[in-house]
């Protein structure tokens, strides 16, 4: 399978509407929209593991949020295709900011 290439690269996903307004509390995107950068973390017979690097909590009582790094799986049938970039490094330069597409994480 070519995605175990990309475990622990940034890839991009085309996820159904129904699955990213359902799930935005754990997806966190700084929009929302169906095309999402996420970096791979694993991947199963039930779906793509992926990461949310500043998942974000609020206490109870108030005060500021607190961040985590999560990852959590979205389901195959949710995922309408998978984008690669075999030449492009995310890493140096964080996530890209482009029209029409978030980044799962990075909620302002």
């Amino acid at each position: 399978m070519v995605i175990e290439k990309y475990v622990g690269r940034t890839v991009l996903l085309n996820i159904s509407d129904e699955y990213t307004s359902n799930n935005d509390c754990i997806i966190q995107s700084s929009e929302n929209t169906r095309l999402i950068y996420a970096k791979v973390v694993d991947f199963d017979n039930y779906g793509l593991w992926v990461e949310n690097p500043n998942w974000a909590v609020f206490p109870k009582n108030g005060g500021p949020s607190k961040s985590y790094r999560v990852n959590f799986v979205i389901p195959w049938p949710q995922i309408i295709s998978i984008a690669t970039f075999p030449d492009r490094d995310f890493e140096t330069g964080g996530m890209p900011e482009e029209k029409g597409i978030s980044s799962i994480g990075l909620k302002s």
